[in-house]
């Protein structure tokens, strides 16, 4: 039975090329979502500029007469765009789910011309700019000549429609992060500690490397550290092997070794770093090669936001990366950057070809999508690599608990026959006979088997995993902001989560104060700047009388002019019956960053030294704490003083519990001395957090 086609305009009249120009605005779209206009041209871009551009097509795009009453979807769509960083695979489903509300024509012809990037951005697929850009075209070509309402209308015999359905929705399971077939393994972690030095400047037996270790034991992985080199014998039994910045080459015994581990069904877990330190990019890119990945010597500033597929991996915190290739299309990748920077290149000629760039933005450079984080599916094993290794250091693993148990999850899986060759030649095969049968109807059945997938990609990603630690501390990011004070290097949690985890505890970010505070070893807040409400003093004071211990650290906010006093630590500790002083002590110094040489009232501190008394907590301690921002602390019995009898700390003791109040939430500025090796300049303090975790019932690690 021959088919007739319809064109799209409802006529028999030729399609002209003004029946064209109403879909520009939605191709220009589809363009700079890819980040191509960002490449070519060079460009770096805010994410609200990248928003307003987008949305502003397609805001023109949906006042086409022809959308009919299904117009103010534009507006919807508009504000889509700056809530959500990956928004066309929404787009599209959202296209699709509108459609079967407003009937309309041209939404199922929008939603087939996004559908290529739609997949691209969803699953993850690595597809060139110019494969893609083809495909579009060709859905573009498909939507615009034809009347897909009418062929979807069309009846199709049982047997074709099952098989389009089953081999489309197959094939692209196959070539997504999925594999609902897929066999989990018995978690045996082993971490390659032969060829990475584990040594610390922060501590002689401890590292942040064994901190990550030991969060991965306490939610349910064996893990072990390996000593020698990469045999059968050494790898037997394990499920994942992790390269982290290797200091010593592989052997190319060693290399086979790894590629048949992963063929045979092991987990690769291989992170690179920014500054290629000890040259580990020529140690693990002749490994990554044979899967079709490389590392970049570059810096890519990983700061900036990343824009991740549907599979709901991200690593939320990384000071600074590099960038990944692939050259598969079957590669998945996970997280990239755009637009907001590009890739400096690292220099070769550099010392120990250690780099971080020049931060010159030159021609020679990479813009627009820039990959950071690809997994890869080889044999009956998978492989994921990151071009950063600070997403498993200590003081960035409280952001990523749940990045690095999903990837340890994703790892420990073993695949079926879904993701082999034989299969998806197979499918192909299939697919291509249901198209040849069902001709132009085939489009209805890819748009839906398309949106069920890209749905089950984000179910699965929202299905929670156990990734909460043992031995936890709340640190408050609900009322403070934790993360630094001033320039770089000068922060507030990153030594407090390095000795927490030093002694055995796991820290984690809140927001409001938990419900289950009780699970918690400690509650901490560092520079409160969002009041306390009456439900939450009183979840802290029960926690405390029931024996926890809550740690305020706070004082002169002088980085908030207009407000530097102490009213919200103050909502919290008056119910208390203590209380930080609002005045600054100490003699005032001005910082002068003006290049006239103008004082800014506003940018000063003191340094102090705060004198330790006689208590547990200062155990050790002889001299003094120096403190930049202090405050008088009222109440409490006192542990330190400024001169010989102002409280600067003080510890007030309410029923099982205590409440520790430090009167500086800047005491950490310059806590380290980064060159030329890592060294305390206020022993004291660092005697003091160790004390202070000893306290909580904290115990020194050693090792996992």
């Amino acid at each position: 039975m021959t088919e007739t086609l319809t064109m799209s305009n409802n006529s028999k009249e030729p399609l002209r090329l003004r029946d064209l120009i109403p879909y520009l605005p939605l191709l220009f779209f589809i363009i700079w979502e890819v980040g191509v206009v960002h490449a070519y041209l060079h460009l770096m871009t805010p994410l609200y500029v990248v928003d307003l551009v987008a949305g502003l097509s397609l805001l023109i795009f949906f006042a086409w007469p022809r959308f009919e009453k299904a117009r103010v979807l534009g507006l919807v769509i508009f504000f889509m765009l700056f809530l959500i960083r990956n928004p066309v695979p929404y787009i599209f489903l959202l296209l699709i789910v509108a459609y079967y509300f407003y009937r309309n024509e041209y939404l199922l012809k929008s939603a087939l011309i996004l559908l290529p990037l739609a997949l691209v951005d969803g699953l993850g697929l690595n597809l060139s700019f110019w494969v893609l850009m083809l495909l579009t075209l060709a859905f573009f070509a498909v939507a615009v000549l034809y009347d897909l309402q009418e062929a979807g209308k069309r009846d199709l015999k049982p047997l074709t429609k099952v098989t389009l359905y089953v081999s489309l929705i197959l094939i692209l399971i196959s070539l997504s992060p999925l594999d609902p077939l897929a066999q989990k393994k018995d978690g045996q972690i082993i971490y390659d500690g032969f060829h990475h030095g584990l040594d610390s400047a922060f501590f002689d037996n401890d590292t942040i490397t064994h901190s990550t270790l030991r969060y991965l034991k306490t939610i349910g992985y064996n893990v072990s550290i390996l000593d020698q080199a990469l045999t059968p014998d050494s790898l037997k039994g394990a499920s994942i092997l992790v390269l982290e910045t290797p200091e010593d080459d592989y052997s190319s015994q060693e290399r086979e070794n790894i590629i048949n581990f992963v063929r045979d069904g092991g987990g690769l877990f291989v992170l690179g770093d920014h500054t290629n330190i000890m040259d580990c990019y020529n140690t693990l890119n002749p490994i990554l090669d044979r899967f079709g990945l490389h590392l970049n010597f570059d810096y890519s500033m990983l700061w900036e936001p990343h824009f991740p597929s549907l599979a709901g991996f991200d690593s939320m915190e990384e000071t600074a990366g590099a960038t990944l290739d692939s050259n598969r299309s079957d590669a998945h990748v996970l997280y990239a950057l755009k637009y907001t920077t590009w890739a400096d290149l690292g220099d070769w000629a550099a010392e120990n070809h250690a780099y971080m760039g020049n931060v010159v933005p030159e021609n020679s450079e990479e813009y627009g999508v820039l990959p950071i984080a690809i997994s890869v599916e080889d044999g009956r094993g998978r492989v994921l690599a990151i071009a950063n290794s600070d997403s498993m250091s200590g003081p960035n693993l409280p952001y990523n608990y749940d990045f690095i148990a999903r990837v340890m999850s994703y790892l420990n899986y073993e695949n079926s026959f879904l993701k082999s060759t034989w299969f998806r030649v197979l499918l192909v095969v299939l697919v291509l006979l249901g198209v040849y049968r069902a001709r132009l109807a085939a489009v209805k059945p890819l748009m839906l088997s398309a949106a069920l997938v890209l749905v089950l990609v984000q179910v699965q990603a929202a299905l929670p995993l156990a990734s909460e630690p043992a031995n936890m501390i709340a640190l408050d990011i609900g009322h403070a902001n934790i993360e630094s004070y001033g320039p770089p290097h000068e922060y507030k949690n990153v030594f407090v989560a390095i000795f927490a985890q030093h002694y055995g505890f796991n820290p984690v970010l809140v927001g409001a104060v938990p419900d289950d505070l009780q699970n918690y070893a400690a509650y901490i807040t560092m520079g409160p700047t969002h009041s306390f409400s009456p439900e939450e003093i009183e979840k802290l004071r029960s926690y405390v009388q029931s024996g926890g211990t809550l740690v305020v650290f706070d004082g002169f906010h002088a980085e908030i002019p207009s407000d530097p006093g102490n009213a919200a630590a103050n909502s919290l500790l008056v119910p208390l019956g203590m209380r930080l002083n609002d005045s600054l002590l100490g003699e005032i110094s001005y910082f002068n960053y003006t290049t006239w040489g103008y004082n800014l009232p506003y940018m000063k501190e003191t340094r102090i030294g705060a004198r330790s008394l006689q208590d547990p907590l200062m155990d050790g301690i002889w001299g003094n704490i120096t403190m930049y921002s202090a405050t008088e602390v009222l109440g409490g019995s006192p542990i330190a003083t400024y001169g010989n009898s102002t409280p600067v700390m003080a510890v007030e003791d309410i029923g099982q519990g205590k409440v520790i109040v430090v009167g500086d939430h800047t005491i950490f500025k310059n806590f380290v001395e980064y060159e030329p090796v890592f060294s305390y300049p206020d022993p004291n303090l660092k005697l003091f957090l160790e004390n202070l975790f000893k306290s909580m019932g904290g115990r020194e690690q050693d090792g996992i």
